[in-house]
């Protein structure tokens, strides 16, 4: 029953810290998402025979088996979606050293010869 409360805690505790951080830019999407995320994880703690009773309807024969695949598909799908952000960071980066190394060139004398 201990390892219950200690679980539930640990994960409120994660939650609140997350949404209560200042100057953060989550959007409230992504926080009713994460405090969904929270009760259900604490229901499961609290009703863990659900998980096998879900795992048997679709096809899974324990319930940690199919809290396993749940997790290596949000792991997936938090590499995938960050990789992306990051790309896209990548390119905002790359066109902004460009239009400083633009705005910061010497300008173009077609009188004067090449140096290069």
């Amino acid at each position: 029953m201990w390892i219950k409360v200690i679980i539930i805690s640990a994960i409120l505790a994660v939650v609140g810290l997350l949404l209560l951080r200042r100057g953060s830019r989550v959007l409230a999407l992504r926080r009713l998402a994460m405090v969904g995320f929270a009760v259900a994880f604490a229901a499961s703690v609290l009703f863990e025979d659900v998980w096998t009773v879900v795992a048997n309807a679709v096809g899974v024969g324990r319930g940690t088996d199919l809290l396993l695949y749940l997790f290596i598909i949000m792991t997936l799908a938090f590499i995938a979606a960050t990789y992306l952000h990051f790309r896209g960071v990548e390119m905002q980066i790359t066109a902004l050293a460009r239009r400083v190394a633009l705005a910061e060139a010497p300008p173009h004398d077609p009188a004067q010869p090449d140096a290069g």
